[in-house]
């Protein structure tokens, strides 16, 4: 009982909005924005950044991060200019209430909209993740071989012992079989 006591010390009893109000106090304004306001989107912009080999690369152009509907995404705003980003990310906004996820990313994030290759095979996606993966050499060796069975065994494509055998020519025609299995059926 002693413990709770000093854990109320310390416990603000403030509501949100109090605080909030308090917080706006001291950055010198007492104006609320609403969100169709372009000032509200200033301090919600910031340049997303990524790792690539081992190095953080910030990017030039302003993102903003929005959530509706359970759903979080980032979208690049693609402009440098601090103004433009402010209105395009309550466009955005504006378009995410309107119309939700699904018609705001066909408008301003077309590229997540579009599938990349509409006709890959399993061997079209291995050489794409060992091009731009990242992986290590025996790591990248591990899950291709796992696709490749998960692959074989959906399409039934039997191999026998001759598909481990790379002096009969087995091993390759098992590979070429495998990886010419579509990612997507149509």
């Amino acid at each position: 009982m002693h413990e709770s006591r000093q854990d109320d010390r310390f416990r603000n009893k403030k509501s949100g909005g109090e605080v909030a109000e308090q917080f706006r106090r001291r950055k010198g304004t007492n104006e609320r924005l609403a969100k169709t306001d372009v000032r509200y989107w200033e301090a919600k912009l910031f340049h997303d950044a990524y790792t690539r080999a081992g190095e953080r690369v910030r990017q030039a152009f302003w993102s903003v991060r929005l959530q509706h509907a359970g759903r979080r995404e980032t979208l690049p705003l693609g402009t440098v200019n601090k103004t433009a980003a402010r209105a395009k990310a309550r466009d955005i906004f504006l378009c995410l209430k309107g119309g939700g996820w699904e018609a705001a990313l066909k408008v301003y994030k077309p590229e997540a909209a579009k599938p990349v290759i509409s006709d890959a095979t399993v061997g079209d996606l291995l050489r794409e993740v060992a091009a731009i993966g990242g992986l290590k050499p025996k790591t990248f060796a591990d899950y291709a071989k796992s696709l490749r069975k998960i692959a074989a065994d959906i399409r039934g494509i039997k191999g026998g012992t001759d598909k481990f055998n790379p002096h009969t020519g087995g091993r390759r025609k098992w590979l070429e079989k495998v990886e010419a299995v579509p990612l997507a059926e149509n």
